[in-house]
């Protein structure tokens, strides 16, 4: 380069970039940062002492001393015999205070490893996804021989976060502690085995699904056996409530010869310790409240004795009672008589009391209609689905600001709101939780940790449990219809912002546009909801639309809904079925597209999605897609890998085998009917005369053995329907059918006489006068 007739001047600012080349003079490939990418997977709420959980629940001074004891022994016994403790109770008993307090205990001497604290609040505590990663980040960090081999692992395979919990706790965990078992730092360095080794899971119950409350213990179990023979220093502290399916696990053969159980019962006298914590309540009410001149002989004896049998060794009635009475705008006096005042509802109710306070402070709420939004919503957009955009934010969708601005209520109503409801809902102190995080220095780097606190939650679950079961709740019970239907209405009323919304507007009208139609599918049609759906925009975000996971695998019962709603000569109607419509094809062109070059995607399009019929058990689908995948396999001469691709759940599969809703299928299967919608990919009449034949060759009646009874009763009714669709004769078709009868291949299944005595009745009527005089003859004989 040069710069013709340029003469004294001065070039100031110059970088120097250096550019590292490989042998071909290439840019070498940038390699991943294992140890980052595993921060990225973790849930930071879940530690125990995470910003997200401030001021958790734990033991009051000198209170469960026993119980503590039991754990603390077995911890500190570095030959025990067992890996997992399991410590069980009931809803209240005081589980997470347990947790809580044994972590800060061992935290405290610098022998804690690891905890996880589950929630079914809090979208990133509340399944499975994050759990493998948290605790091999904390693993990492309290055992540092670990973290290399736990960070290769993660750069040989960044996708060990999506593998199996089996996988992932191979990989992260026990592979990395058996390397570092039989390796030393250095010759002066301790062993492995003087590290930290309690690792504490709360509240496994509050893992929402079931099914991986069975694999977490599971996956535990299988990774400790499978190492049995090298020392990996580790314990596990389980506690949870003891539902079904985490008892079913703790009965198997593998967790109970690796575990023991300890149970919150009377045998720990609880009711002492309850004793302790109200007496001390009641004390420092006395100390700080205005009203304290009026106090010096109050409570008596015998109202502690009546609040403490009252609850029945749960540590949230407790709690519950004396933050309600705590309130310092109130009378101390008034509110005990409040709860002396309460009837029990009869003796055969577990939680009969815990309900009756629950009912008593919401009585004390002036206008409970708009507060029940709140609660409501509180409720069920913990259920929603997690994994759109939206997902960083989600703690953050339960905060005062995201709900004004998703109920459509003025800014900080949803705390006025709520002002009396401070006993059984946590709002966070944000100058405290300022302080707090000032004076931390862990992942002081992360600012959103501070941000995810703003959530209100619930102090108990039993309070949510209370909520949606109207046997428990009477006039405060959740009708989680209308529930749907509000959020609904206010996802389709933020649709028709004309003005760009502020920051906490920007996340609810995402929110809206991810879930309206998951909160329509569940909602009645009532004239509200249909006027908002007749004033709201849609084409002017169908494009939007089309990118969100829950709006189409809601889509078919919202189109459904719209049916029922609308009256058929709306033009409204027409208007946005059309709109959805269009979204949901162009959808499922785009999946289809994936599979564009197999040769018989029609046949496998028609077979995959031909049974979705609902009323049935999980047992009875599991072997019914068990019998058409088989049928699939020949039928159209695939492998199990192909069959798999179908099955994988990704942004391009349609996941034709899966347990979908019957309305779903419903749609899928005119879709595929319709050659104006699909194009290439409808069933023709080719493809329904090579199913045919492929199938009559599957009718078992001379081998009745390879087949059974579920796959014959399937080849039955998928032959008569493909049957039925050939509009044209065939005598390729005509001749399999006459040498079949001729063999009794068909047995005597009466869909597939009738069937084929209709076929042929049309197409060979010779045929026929055969047909019945055989059937004639059978009957004489």
């Amino acid at each position: 380069m040069s710069f013709h007739g340029a003469n004294n001047f001065v070039v100031n600012g110059l970088t120097q970039i250096d550019v590292q080349l490989n042998n071909s003079g290439k840019q070498p490939e940038s390699k991943i940062n294992g140890f980052e990418h595993l921060r990225a997977a973790i849930a930071e709420g879940a530690f125990h002492d995470s910003a997200e959980r401030f001021d958790p629940p734990k033991c009051h001074p000198d209170t469960r001393k026993a119980v503590i004891e039991c754990i603390q022994s077995w911890v500190d016994n570095r030959s025990r015999d067992t890996s997992i403790m399991w410590l069980q109770g009931p809803a209240g008993a005081g589980k997470s205070a347990i947790a809580q307090t044994v972590a800060e205990h061992y935290n405290d001497k610098f022998q804690l490893c690891a905890s996880f604290f589950f929630s079914r609040t809090a979208p990133k505590r509340s399944t499975e996804t994050h759990l493998i990663a948290t605790i091999a980040y904390q693993v990492a960090l309290a055992i540092p021989p670990t973290k290399s081999f736990i960070i290769d692992a993660i750069e040989k395979d960044p996708t060990l976060f999506s593998r199996s919990l089996d996988v992932q706790i191979t990989k992260l965990i026990v592979g990395p502690l058996s390397k570092a078992t039989n390796k030393r730092h250095d010759a002066n360095t301790h062993l492995i085995h003087n590290y930290p080794q309690l690792i504490i899971i709360d509240g496994l119950d509050e893992c929402t699904n079931p099914a991986m409350q069975f694999a977490i213990l599971n996956a535990i179990a299988l990774a400790w056996r499978s190492k049995k023979n090298v020392q990996i220093p580790l314990c596990f502290l389980i506690l949870s409530r003891p539902e079904l399916a985490i008892r079913n696990a703790f009965d198997t053969d593998i967790i109970k010869e690796l575990s023991n159980r300890l149970v919150l019962d009377d045998s720990f006298t609880p009711s002492k310790d309850i004793e302790l914590f109200i007496r001390s309540k009641f004390i420092d009410i006395k100390q700080t409240h205005s009203l304290r001149p009026f106090l010096d002989s109050w409570p008596s004896d015998h109202i502690v004795d009546i609040l403490v049998d009252r609850s029945s060794g749960q540590f949230i009635y407790a709690s519950v009672v004396m933050k309600y009475v705590s309130d310092p705008r109130r009378s101390p006096m008034k509110r005990v008589d409040v709860i002396l005042g309460i009837v029990a509802r009869g003796q055969d109710r577990p939680y009969a009391q815990l309900d009756a306070l629950y009912t008593c402070i919401l009585d004390s709420v002036d206008d409970y209609a708009p507060v029940s939004r709140i609660l409501g919503a509180l409720v069920y957009i913990a259920q929603t689905p997690s994994g759109s955009h939206y997902d960083e934010y989600a703690t953050y969708m339960k905060s005062t600001k995201f709900l004004d601005s998703l109920l459509l209520l003025e800014d900080g109503n949803t705390e006025l709101l709520t002002v009396d409801l401070h006993s059984v809902l946590f709002f966070p102190d944000l100058s405290k939780l300022q302080n707090l995080y000032a004076n931390s220095n862990r992942f002081s780097h992360d600012t959103n940790l501070l941000g995810s606190s703003y959530a209100i939650r619930f102090f108990h679950a039993s309070f949510s449990d209370f909520l949606v079961d109207e046997s428990r709740s009477g006039e405060f019970a959740l009708n989680h219809k209308l529930v749907h239907a509000d959020l609904a209405h206010c996802c389709l009323k933020l649709y028709n912002q004309t003005t760009q919304p502020g920051p906490d507007g920007t996340a609810a009208w995402y929110y809206s546009l991810d879930h309206a139609f998951y909160h329509l599918s569940m909602a009645p049609p009532t004239s509200q909801l249909i006027k908002t759906l007749h004033e709201s925009p849609i084409s002017k975000y169908s494009s939007e639309l089309i990118k969100c996971g829950y709006f189409r695998q809601q889509v078919a019962s919202v189109l459904e809904w719209i049916s029922n709603a609308f009256d058929s000569d709306d033009n409204q109607f027409e208007y946005v079925c059309g709109i959805l419509q269009q979204c949901m094809d162009s959808y499922h062109l785009k999946c289809l597209n994936k599979y564009a070059n197999h040769a018989r995607l029609p046949t496998i399009l028609a077979l995959g999605n031909f049974l979705k019929v609902g009323g049935i058990s999980s047992e009875e689908a599991t072997k019914r897609d068990s019998a058409m995948m088989s049928i699939c396999r020949r039928v159209c001469a695939i492998d199990d890998k192909i069959i798999a691709e179908y099955i994988e759940v990704d942004e391009n599969a349609l996941r034709l085998f899966s347990n979908k809703s019957s309305q779903y299928s419903e749609w899928l299967s005119t879709f595929l009917s319709n050659p104006s919608r699909c194009g290439k990919y409808a069933m023709r009449e080719e493809d329904y005369k090579q199913a045919v034949l492929q199938l009559s060759e599957l009718f078992p009646s001379h081998r009745p053995h390879e087949l059974a009874t579920q796959e014959r009763l399937l080849i039955d009714r998928i032959f008569c329907t493909f049957l039925s669709r050939m509009m044209k004769s065939d005598n390729t078709v005509i001749k399999i059918i006459r040498d079949g009868l001729s063999r009794n291949q068909f047995g005597d299944l009466p869909q597939t006489q009738k069937e084929i005595e209709k076929y042929l009745k049309k197409y060979d009527g010779n045929i026929i006068t055969r047909m019945a005089i055989s059937q004639k003859l059978k009957r004489r004989k």
